[in-house]
């Protein structure tokens, strides 16, 4: 899945763009560290891409067993882990769309919206949510990210409001 689409040498990974800008942003930086939580694939609609092939790592977080499979044989360097995440530590329904889905999520409410153009050999899993919080414990993140992408099909708000920015940069 990754050799056939030949992406390794791309200008531009990300699905509308992104990473270019992404990349001007961090032109001068070198070395730096990236938290992607909603990774989907190592290259396909990728943002954080560009950085790894510029010599960044980081930590890539996906529910789907395959994305982190993908991962570990694309991205080696990085962190990759295979978890939900929501606010709050506990079983979900995992509305799953396929193995190579960009879609699956664990909100209700984002499924229901978009079940007309996705989902249409669904299955409903049971997974167990981390919290932004102890995802970074496990990656052993001192203080700081460079770099921070959250694309996880509804709770990216949830995400985003548990990280402390008086503790993590």
């Amino acid at each position: 899945y990754i050799r056939n689409k030949g992406l390794f040498n791309r200008k531009q990974f990300s699905q509308w763009g992104e990473d270019t800008e992404i990349r001007k942003f961090f032109k001068d930086t070198d070395k730096g560290i990236y938290l992607d939580a909603g990774c989907f694939h190592p290259l396909m609609f990728s943002n954080t891409a560009l950085l790894y092939k510029k010599g960044w790592s980081g930590i890539n977080i996906d529910m789907n067993p395959t994305s982190i499979d993908l991962f570990n044989i694309a991205r080696p360097n990085d962190t990759n882990i295979c978890t939900a995440i929501s606010d709050e530590e506990k079983d979900f329904k995992m509305y799953y769309d396929g193995p190579f889905s960009s879609v699956n999520t664990i909100d209700e409410d984002f499924y229901k919206m978009s079940q007309s153009v996705y989902f249409k050999n669904k299955k409903i899993l049971t997974v167990k949510t981390k919290t932004i919080n102890q995802v970074i414990k496990i990656a052993k993140i001192e203080n700081y990210i460079d770099f921070l992408n959250i694309d996880v099909e509804g709770f990216d708000f949830k995400i985003l409001k548990q990280i402390n920015l008086n503790q993590i940069n």
